[in-house]
């Protein structure tokens, strides 16, 4: 889910579709992995796919690390 993430958010070999991908590197957070953790974080911190929130993005980066 993370990866199918990570290529939704730029385009890589699809249509660009951050508001998908921010849903995927959740549900893949939601298994406690680390790098969807942080993915979550980062779009919580740029906006991506979500609205800008730099409390949920530190909350997240916590959690990743």
């Amino acid at each position: 889910m993370n990866n199918l993430g990570l290529c939704l958010e730029v385009g890589r070999g699809t249509e660009k579709a951050p508001e998908t991908a921010f849903m995927l590197f959740r549900a893949a957070a939601a298994e406690s992995f680390p790098p969807a953790e942080y993915n979550v974080g980062r779009c919580y911190e740029k906006g991506i796919g979500v609205a800008v929130n730099l409390t949920e993005a530190s909350l997240w980066y916590y959690k990743a690390a």
